[in-house]
């Protein structure tokens, strides 16, 4: 079969391609026999691969060629393209996204020649705006959810006569009210005034957030356990319709506050000072088509059984102005190193302060 080959050569190949910046270089494309090329077009793509599948978005293409090709000589076409800010790029654990140089030739063959080369891009040095992610913990509303459950029964009970409606109707007010009384009001009123509060709710990876949970109850409470955490989760839907699937995967957790069977007293507030670390890697807040990254900080507080007090504050994690901070940080398949560590540890576990094993002599491994 005849063969039309291109090849990229990357400017500086070693050096990594900053968001909204350029890629330089040059593509030699050879075909085996004469033929016309109707374009040689040159662009960024970002490739994101999760449970949902695989999505391309490109930046913009640039075409650098257009023109006759003699068999056998090859013809290099220097390229100066536009790399796209967004997406970043993400190593996690249930989904990735990577950058690539691809050029891809237009010549009347059933098939259009194409070449990549994997491209390493960092955030630009430009303000990022994290996606919103407010609703990602948001809880599900129980009132609309019960109406949409019962609004179909009507049309299949309609037949069976208003009574056999009506008794089902009642029978789920009737079950359905204690349960939201003990679950969702009874925690609320019991636990009384809770003021949970964060800072800074936007940060870069490595940075501190503090912040506090006072908690003042109606009278002595003796809460089964008391816990705050930094946690990053991966969510990822697949499917659709009803083979709609949504799964959450926790790649990093860390405790800032755990009390188990403390008793709070109700005549003043109990307060809990929060401070933890980000850990140094390169997860930041995103969303890319199905697939998103959140970081997040929960409050719990368990009276007994499934009776408990929840809130989820969600954070904005951007990247670093800094290249040589990005470029030390781990990636995000690498969160769960930083879980048992000290604050003060984590210095040490940056790609900038740990030596390549290549680099290092024998004795020393």
């Amino acid at each position: 079969m005849t063969k039309c080959k291109l090849v990229i050569q990357q400017e500086s190949p070693d050096q990594p391609l900053r968001g909204g910046g350029r890629a330089r270089g040059l593509v030699r494309i050879v075909s085996e026999v004469d033929t016309r090329c109707r374009g040689l077009s040159v662009a960024v793509v970002a490739t994101c691969n999760g449970p949902g599948g695989q999505s391309l978005t490109s930046g913009p293409a640039v075409e650098v060629f257009s023109g006759d090709l003699v068999a056998g000589q090859p013809r290099e076409c220097p390229f100066d393209v536009e790399v796209p800010p967004w997406p970043l790029a993400y190593q996690g654990v249930n989904f990735q996204i990577w950058h690539q140089l691809q050029a891809t030739a237009d010549i009347p063959w059933a098939t259009d020649p194409q070449a990549s080369v994997a491209v390493r891009v960092i955030p630009s040095d430009l303000d990022y705006s994290a996606p919103d992610q407010s609703k990602v913990f948001a809880t599900p509303n129980w009132l609309l959810k019960a109406i949409s459950f019962l609004f179909p029964l009507v049309f299949v009970f309609n037949a069976l006569g208003p009574k056999l409606l009506g008794i089902i109707v009642v029978s789920v007010a009737v079950l359905g009210l204690p349960f939201w009384l003990l679950l969702r009001w009874y925690p609320k009123w019991r636990i009384g005034t809770v003021d949970f509060q964060l800072q800074p709710l936007t940060l870069t990876p490595g940075e501190w957030v503090t912040g506090h949970l006072s908690i003042h109850p109606r009278g002595t409470l003796q809460a089964k356990r008391i816990s705050v955490r930094l946690v990053a989760t991966e969510v990822c839907e697949s499917g659709s319709g009803d083979d709609r699937k949504v799964e959450r995967f926790e790649i990093y957790s860390r405790n800032m506050v755990v009390a188990d069977g403390l008793a709070l007293p109700g005549e003043r507030a109990t307060r809990f000072e929060l401070t933890n670390r980000l850990p140094p890697i390169a997860a930041y807040s995103l969303k890319q088509g199905s697939n998103q990254l959140v970081w997040a900080v929960e409050a719990m507080i368990g009276i007994f059984g499934l009776i408990r007090w929840n809130e989820t504050r969600v954070l904005s994690v951007v990247p670093s102005r800094d290249q040589a901070v990005q470029l030390a940080l781990r990636p995000a398949s690498d969160a769960r190193l930083f879980e048992l560590l000290d604050d003060s540890e984590f210095e040490g576990m940056t790609l900038a302060s740990t030596p390549d094993p290549a680099d290092v002599p024998d004795e020393e491994i």
